[in-house]
């Protein structure tokens, strides 16, 4: 079972490593004894040197431990350490990502096979959430409270931007989170310097005009995560309709707020179920969007997870995964969706944390081999979040 260890970010050189670490080539320390070449190539198997016991994590046919996706030929890393990140989305292809940076003022579109970005897209201000189509190469990002009422349409491709102003009826409008709705429309979650629009849902068209400023009726304060699937809308615990007065409606509210939602709305594919952190705080919970009936139950952390962090299905809908603390130590769990069985359970970072974090996103491969977790701590290391790679069996 493959064993993915939160390096002592911050070692440089050649470190001097605590008892059970070993120095890895870019100056971390990492749990274990290391040691093996792993230099084989798929269907052969390594010729593997080293006393440690090691197992085979790649997703070829042979029993080597390299890291090499089979006979596609692409090498992906198993962690590597990146900049500070506030959202990261799977983009085109299963190693690339999107990923909005503060610390640069930029969106980014990253390599996993390098660890390194292939281009960065320079915005100002202090981007925050991120959605997109692959398909068009077009990217939306907004900026959170407290910073540019404005969003930011991107090509990703070409490497341009076009800014949409967040001011109607004479309001400002901050963005605390952006969807994708249907032919070019967005939503855009947002907070008013108005008391009356304090809290709205601005729809933008393809040409970048606000068409309609929807005010969120029942719910006084919603935060992000945000989705639009079939003409509702999900917002944190709760799903909207539109309404002609204009006002969202709340139509469902899927759980109580007590625990953590998700970093990102975890929607199944197929529409059917929404995923949630349980009332109870040790388990993860799957509703049914339209009768919010439980349709599956998730344990996490045999009962000693705070909640999950955040959710996600794979792309054919047959798994839950699960980003979960339990303590100070951050655990990847991946579930068979119809049966609740647990598939996979991977310690990903060192016990020697703070006992929170200030990201922590799941981002699933678009060809369901790879599940990535993505994790920035200012206490760890002010300047660096890291990505880290688990297997989906």
């Amino acid at each position: 079972m493959l064993h993915l260890a939160m390096p002592i970010i911050g070692c440089t050189g050649a470190p001097e490593c605590p008892e059970g670490f070993y120095a890895g080539p870019e100056g971390a320390c990492y749990e274990g004894t290391g040691g093996g070449d792993d230099t084989g190539t798929p269907d052969t198997g390594d010729a593997d040197t080293d006393a440690d016991a090691d197992a085979d994590t790649d997703a070829d046919t042979d029993t080597d431990t390299d890291t090499d996706t089979g006979d596609t030929g692409v090498e992906l890393l198993d962690s590597f350490s990146y900049g500070e990140l506030s959202d990261v989305i799977a983009w085109d292809g299963p190693t690339h990502f999107l990923a909005t940076n503060p610390a640069e003022n930029s969106l980014d579109l990253i390599d996993v096979t390098t660890g390194d970005y292939i281009s960065r897209v320079a915005l100002g201000g202090s981007p925050s959430r991120v959605t997109g189509d692959p398909a068009t190469g077009t990217a939306y990002v907004v900026h959170g409270a407290g910073s540019l009422n404005r969003m930011d349409i991107v090509d990703v491709i070409a490497g341009t931007n076009r800014q949409i102003l967040l001011n109607s009826g004479g309001v400002n409008y901050a963005g605390t989170d952006v969807a994708l709705g249907p032919s070019g429309v967005v939503y855009v979650l947002a907070d008013g310097d108005s008391g009356a629009s304090s809290e709205s849902v601005l729809e933008i068209d393809a040409a970048g005009t606000i068409t309609t400023v929807w005010l969120l009726g029942e719910s006084s304060n919603v935060d992000p995560p945000m989705l639009w699937q079939d003409g509702l809308l999900y917002a944190e615990f709760w799903r909207f309709r539109f309404d002609s007065a204009p006002s969202l409606a709340t139509e469902r509210q899927y759980a109580d707020g007590t625990w953590p939602s998700p970093s990102h709305v975890a929607l199944s594919p197929d529409g059917v179920g929404i995923l949630f952190s349980g009332d109870d705080e040790r388990s993860a919970v799957e509703y049914d969007t339209n009768t919010a009936a439980i349709l599956n139950q998730f344990d996490l952390a045999d009962g000693d997870a705070a909640g999950a962090n955040d959710l996600v299905y794979s792309y054919d809908g047959t798994r839950v995964i699960a980003l979960v603390l339990v303590g100070t130590q951050l655990q990847i769990q991946v579930f068979d969706r119809v049966t609740s069985t647990e598939l996979r359970n991977e310690n990903i970072g060192a016990d020697d944390g703070a006992a929170s974090y200030e990201t922590e996103i799941l981002v699933v491969s678009s060809d369901d081999a790879n599940v990535w977790t993505y994790v920035f701590d200012p206490i760890w290391n002010a300047d660096e979040g890291i990505f880290m790679r688990v297997p989906i069996p």
